[in-house]
């Protein structure tokens, strides 16, 4: 099955947004945690970018029910966000296939 845009466009927002969430919760939110004492951060940021790696994954999954990608391909969207700024050459690899 060809790929649709709209998917596509998607979920490059959503992994450019998960990668944003990931760079924030380790960079900003844990450092005040633990050098300020407020963890208040980490549990608003956290929640955050557990939203919005599940609804990342669950585009993944629909995209791959679809047929719409392929084993290389899962992988490299799964594995992706486990890395700081993996999200963020994702959303750019994603963007280079769509063609903007």
């Amino acid at each position: 099955m060809e790929r649709d845009p709209r998917y596509l466009k998607l979920l490059a927002v959503l992994s450019a947004a998960q990668a944003a969430s990931f760079v924030a919760l380790l960079g900003v939110a844990l450092p005040v945690k633990y050098f300020a004492g407020y963890g208040g951060a980490v549990t608003t940021i956290g929640a955050l970018h557990g939203v919005l790696w599940l609804l990342y994954m669950w585009v993944v999954l629909a995209m791959t029910t679809l047929k719409m990608w392929r084993g290389a391909q899962i992988l490299r969207l799964v594995f992706s966000p486990l890395l700081p700024f993996g999200g963020f050459a994702t959303a750019r690899w994603i963007s280079h296939l769509s063609g903007e």
